[in-house]
């Protein structure tokens, strides 16, 4: 297979997994999206063949700055930075598997995806860890409510060790909340739930689950998630309080369908951010009692 064969497979590939999120948007660092390409080098050769995939799959692309999220008007697709992040989005009619708005507002209310999508998970194949994020977690928390830019994929980790930091971590996915629609506010603070992908066949293991706790322990998550593809644990992160509870028996991808009402009422975003606030109130009380 050539490298131009690879390329277009690379991108119809990538393109289906824009397809298979509610709003028909993905984000990625853009070094990521150029390695999947297979473009070791940026020449205006390879920039025109990938700007002519993009538009046969009738994908468009934006370009943000890694930190603040601003579009980067004044950079041509192609010269962006390694960590600014490219955005595609389908340009197709809408997707009839958004989640409404009421699963942000009434949690009680299961808003279940259609049953073409539960079809379309479970023949989801993946190559790497890398696939299992952006074809199954990322897709899974948008049908549970959140949006695109409540998603950091590849979120910085800063670990204290006595005096030494470490800058070199990174939790696969964070889910935050937002103080508003307009700024990004991916602060700690803000951390509602923490996921850790894994490669298909690699079981979800003590170290597995040690290392997403870890990040929590950093990020002060609600909850962390654990999946290797195939099976899906949830925790209830205590912070040092006690220790964290396994808060639903571990879901099978197969069983994603008829598990999903006891999913949505655990992570759905209005769920979590109750439990986000009540949480807040605790350790104020706490404080006044010191």
């Amino acid at each position: 297979m050539g490298n131009d064969e690879s390329m277009a497979e690379a991108m119809a590939e990538m393109a289906q997994s824009v397809l298979a999120t509610p709003n028909h948007r993905r984000r990625l660092k853009s070094g990521t999206f150029w390695e999947r390409l297979g473009c070791k080098r940026r020449t205006p050769e390879r920039i025109k063949e990938v700007c002519e995939l993009l538009e046969h799959h009738c994908v468009s692309v934006s370009l943000r700055a890694r930190h603040s999220m601003d579009e980067l008007l004044d950079v041509a697709f192609g010269n962006e930075d390694r960590a600014d992040w490219v955005v595609l989005t389908h340009q197709g009619p809408a997707s009839m598997q958004s989640v409404s708005p009421e699963a942000t507002t009434q949690p009680d209310i299961v808003t279940t995806p259609l049953d073409s999508w539960f079809q379309d998970v479970i023949q989801l194949s993946f190559r790497s860890e890398a696939d299992v994020v952006y074809k199954f977690i990322g897709p899974l928390f948008e049908h549970l409510g959140y949006e695109e830019p409540d998603i950091a994929y590849e979120h910085p980790v800063e670990m204290y060790f006595g005096r030494e930091k470490f800058k070199d971590k990174e939790a696969d996915v964070v889910l935050f909340m937002r103080d508003d629609h307009v700024n990004d506010t991916h602060k700690h603070e803000n951390t509602l739930i923490v996921a850790e992908a894994k490669k298909l066949g690699k079981p979800i293991d003590a170290d597995v689950e040690g290392q997403a706790r870890s990040y929590a322990m950093w990020l002060s998550p609600v909850y962390y998630v654990v999946t290797n593809g195939e099976d899906v644990k949830v925790f209830l992160y205590q912070m040092t309080a006690a220790e964290d509870i396994l808060v639903m028996p571990p879901i099978k991808r197969a069983d994603l369908k008829q598990r999903w009402p006891e999913l949505f009422k655990l992570l759905c975003k209005k769920r979590v951010l109750e439990v986000k606030e009540k949480r807040r109130q605790i350790l104020l009380s706490l404080q006044s009692l010191v």
